[in-house]
């Protein structure tokens, strides 16, 4: 069969890029960038989503309170002519793996691409994961007229923003911390106790994530509500305007 366009959800472990559900003794492998790889013996055929919605969706499922270190390339892949998937000895359910029948195509071989950027990602959420949502962000700005975040600006996760501009989490960091719409009080204490930032008005995206995490630590959602019981956890932040 023809190469058809598609998306994989891979794991990042050590430089490399694994499969993101079945690990080695279950048949997982190694994928790599611009060279075709394969199903183990026995096992396969490979599973790939053909649209970026669906795979941004099994991404933000199979990652819901932990770092597994996943993300999603683009790929090249062969369609494969089994309808059903094999661990070796037995043929696995699709709904096992946390997909479903529709969202995937199942495949021969599979040549990553390149890496989607998270901009992209979230912009193609909204198809499955509904509105976003209206809230507060409370942001710092340096000399130049910059928004950062207001905890740790440029550093341990901090991020940059800008209005009308979708913000993401840095590198396995995240998600991101904003009030809900109810919260303009809590968010405007905030930031006389902080003396510092400036209050915007914001979209978001919520997050099903329990922890924030930063390069040097985590904090659970219990601790951060106990600091700001109003905060809401972000997968996506775009500033609106100035309060």
């Amino acid at each position: 069969m023809k190469w058809q366009n598609g998306y994989k959800v891979v794991r990042e472990d050590n430089g490399k890029l694994l499969s993101s559900y079945m690990y080695d003794r279950q048949g997982g492998i190694e994928y790599l960038v611009g060279q075709p790889v394969y199903p183990v013996d026995g096992y396969g055929p490979l599973c790939v989503f053909r649209r970026l919605a669906d795979a941004a969706r099994y991404l933000e499922e199979i990652e819901p309170c932990g770092k597994l270190h996943c993300t999603i390339y683009s790929c090249k892949y062969r369609p494969s002519e089994r309808a059903e998937v094999w661990d070796g000895y037995y043929k696995v359910p699709l709904q096992m793996l946390g997909v479903k029948n529709s969202d995937v195509a199942l495949a021969d071989a599979v040549e990553l691409m390149k890496q989607m950027p998270d901009e992209e990602i979230v912009k193609a959420w909204p198809a499955w994961k509904g509105l976003w949502q209206k809230g507060y962000k409370v942001v710092t700005e340096d000399a130049d007229g910059r928004l950062f975040s207001a905890l740790y600006p440029t550093k341990n996760g901090g991020v940059e923003y800008a209005v009308g501009k979708i913000t993401v989490p840095a590198r396995d960091c995240g998600p991101l911390c904003v009030y809900d719409e109810f919260s303009l009080d809590e968010a405007k204490e905030y930031m006389r106790n902080m003396r510092f930032g400036k209050l915007y008005e914001c979209e978001y995206i919520q997050s099903p994530k329990e922890f924030v995490w930063t390069p040097s630590y985590s904090c659970s959602m219990e601790i951060i509500l106990r600091l700001s019981p109003r905060t809401s956890l972000a997968r996506a932040v775009r500033l609106t305007k100035l309060v």
